[in-house]
């Protein structure tokens, strides 16, 4: 069910009232919302709303579309913006699609919008947002997995996106090896960077393989830890984001999220 400022609610249940406050909401019914760009916005005469589903299945593209979009500011940073969320059948994967928008007339000033996934809860492992300045490129932007603190996804009308810029979300299968998920825990999560990756009772005769990756799925990070340790992972040479850490034993593996924010 489309959000006419921007979100999607995923289910056959309506979200609550707050309207503004899905983000931060803890009512279980503004959960599992997608953000493309959350913020206060208003139709204009050429404002529509569309839904359509492409392909056959199991490969179906479910694409939802705002178009003619209105920020609802008495300074308007943009006008007649259009963006799109597409859900890809069986993949699960999810891509945000911005088309034009065009920059207002008046002066340029700071707004900040929420661009992201919201799923179970509004707390560290069910949040992986998108955060930059106002004045850096949408294609810099970093992403974090919790709630935002003293910056959101900013930006002002000389920092808006290019056409067809893309973000996209892999989804990622979680836990293969239900008994080496078990035996590992990572933590804290999030972390300034330096986690603590305890395994026990993995059954490992040999180390077991860390890999971590960014969610472009590019390899930043290798290690090895030791089954019945309490093991040191540093990842505090990578920038703050939501990163995979796949621990692998043999042919089993099991992946889970962390968070780096300093």
């Amino acid at each position: 069910m489309p959000i006419p400022n921007g979100a999607l609610k995923l289910g056959s249940t309506p979200p609550s009232g707050v309207i503004l406050d899905f983000l931060l909401s803890a009512n279980p019914a503004d959960n599992n919302i997608l953000f493309p760009l959350f913020t206060d916005l208003v139709g204009a005469s050429t404002t529509s709303f569309r839904f359509q589903t492409t392909g056959t299945a199991p490969t179906r593209v479910c694409t939802v579309e705002w178009s003619g979009m209105d920020e609802f500011q008495p300074t308007k940073q943009f006008t007649n913006a259009s963006f799109q969320a597409k859900l890809y059948e069986t993949s699960n994967n999810i891509e945000f699609v911005y088309g034009p928008i065009t920059p207002g007339t008046g002066a340029s000033e700071m707004r900040f919008a929420s661009v992201g996934l919201k799923g179970s809860a509004n707390t560290a492992g069910s949040l992986v947002l998108g955060t930059k300045s106002a004045t850096t490129a949408w294609s810099a932007a970093m992403w974090q997995g919790s709630i935002y603190t003293s910056q959101a996804f900013d930006y002002n009308k000389a920092t808006l996106p290019t056409a067809d810029r893309t973000f996209r979300f892999t989804a990622t299968l979680l836990g293969t090896s239900a008994a080496l998920t078990r035996a590992v825990s990572v933590f804290p999560n999030p972390s300034s960077g330096v986690f603590s990756v305890d395994v026990r009772g993995a059954n490992a005769s040999n180390g077991l393989q860390v890999e971590v990756t960014n969610l472009l799925g590019q390899r930043v990070h290798t290690a090895t830890v030791r089954d019945n340790m309490n093991n040191k992972l540093d990842l505090s040479h990578l920038a703050d984001g939501v990163y995979s850490l796949k621990v692998q034993n043999g042919n089993e593996f099991s992946i889970r999220q962390v968070s780096v924010q300093r």
